[in-house]
């Protein structure tokens, strides 16, 4: 299973670019934090 991280500031762009990569591939996960060190943890 792929995983991609998503990390912004603004919720807006989260929210656009977690559904624009979970529909590049079935079955991938995706993870979106909008600080950067809770992306780390």
């Amino acid at each position: 299973m792929s995983l991609i991280v998503i990390i912004d500031d603004r919720n807006t762009n989260r929210n656009i670019l977690t559904k624009l990569a979970a529909s590049i591939e079935p079955g991938v996960r995706v993870e979106s934090f909008g600080d950067p060190a809770e992306a780390l943890v």
